[in-house]
């Protein structure tokens, strides 16, 4: 079953969902049935120093959820976000096994709970 989300959402709302069929209800309301409609705003920074294995990148925007499943890609090497709130998610500035001294352009991006965002070149710098 698709349902269509209510417009005029700009992030961090949420509504209750209820299924129903020629009267007979299917789901009842209970905020265990809540669509949450997030907003991402970009990413920051967009560079970093080569050996930055300490420095974070973040999502900023509106209605994450704390538990859900984000990936963040880096030259596409995947690895778990560092933390999830409401506003932020912090990627990790570098993945496992990155060598400190190499330097350039790699993509950068999020899937979070199956859902792809490209934020485009992140370039690490000496």
């Amino acid at each position: 079953m698709l349902c269509s989300s209510p417009s005029g959402f700009v992030g961090g709302d949420k509504v209750h969902v209820q299924l129903t069929f020629n009267g007979e209800d299917y789901s009842t309301d209970s905020d265990s049935n809540v669509f949450l409609y997030y907003s991402i705003q970009g990413a920051f920074p967009h560079s970093g120093p080569s050996n930055a294995f300490e420095e974070s990148i973040l999502i900023k925007g509106h209605g994450f959820k704390p538990n859900s499943k984000v990936l963040c890609s880096l030259n596409r090497t995947e690895s778990y976000a560092l933390e999830i709130t409401e506003n932020v998610i912090r990627c990790p500035m570098t993945w496992q096994g990155k060598d400190p001294d190499a330097i350039g352009a790699v993509k950068f991006g999020m899937s979070m709970d199956g859902s792809w965002t490209d934020f485009g070149t992140f370039y690490f710098y000496t």
